[in-house]
């Protein structure tokens, strides 16, 4: 494989009207480009409560592009300190927290990142910052500021270490063992994966109810599904009967 490996070193950019700080910060853990595949994906501070779930399956690098302009910044750092000092163990080892915001929503203040873990009181008791924020409280709410989906994507994807990426939104979860059962497909290299052209593999997603726990196989998710196809038929059969 021809790739380049990258290091996690910070470094400030200008991308078109916004300023990333990438690497800010780093996972402990570093890879080299042809190691592993990273989960690529971008969010605000709102929806870091689906970090640690992706983390746990995905068990491999994570680059995460943090959409923080103003003051929602502050509250993107709280959550970082909360996720990594309170979360899994995971998070601090294979995730890496890329922020950004326009330059014309600069944060107040913009710690060193050598700074924005040193030790402090942290009540892991108490909730998280993200624990029940409203929409209309947001920085970016009370500016209308539009989320830009496309920015925050391609930021954690130029970040990644790795030569294969896995692009996805951060509310959806990776089935447990995905990264090992693909770089052996890609080991085996079958007629298909001989062809030259650019290749991209597609990941089937399957949504669950907000109270299920998401299948974390094959067999899972079948009888999952079969269970939910039989609801399905007993409402319509009851439906039926009705009219």
């Amino acid at each position: 494989m021809q790739c380049h490996d990258k290091s996690l070193d910070y470094r400030i950019a200008q991308k078109g009207e916004y300023l990333v700080l990438y690497n800010y910060v780093p996972a402990h853990r570093s890879f080299a480009c042809h190691e592993s595949i990273t989960y690529v994906t971008h969010t605000d501070f709102t929806f870091l409560d689906n970090l640690r779930p992706v983390v746990e399956r995905w068990e491999g690098p994570v680059s995460v592009a943090l959409y923080a302009p103003g003051t929602d910044f502050i509250s993107a750092l709280a959550s970082i300190r909360y996720l990594r000092k309170c979360g899994s163990p995971l998070i601090s080892e294979y995730v890496t927290f890329h922020i950004y915001f326009e330059a014309k929503h600069l944060p107040t203040m913009i710690p060193q990142p050598r700074d924005v873990l040193k030790d402090e009181i942290l009540d892991c008791a108490a909730p998280p910052p993200w624990y029940n924020v409203s929409l209309h409280a947001l920085y970016r709410t009370r500016k209308q500021l539009l989320y830009p989906v496309n920015v925050g994507r391609n930021l954690a994807r130029d970040a990644a270490q790795t030569h294969y990426l896995a692009v996805s939104d951060i509310e959806l979860y990776p089935s447990p063992g995905i990264i090992s059962n693909f770089l052996d497909m890609v080991r085996r290299q079958d007629p298909p994966l001989q062809q030259k052209n650019p290749k991209v593999f597609p990941l089937c997603i399957f949504e669950v109810e907000s109270y299920a726990q998401p299948p974390s196989t094959k067999e899972e998710l079948v009888s999952t599904f079969f269970h939910l196809y039989i609801r399905f038929r007993e409402h319509v059969e009851l439906a039926t009967k009705i009219c």
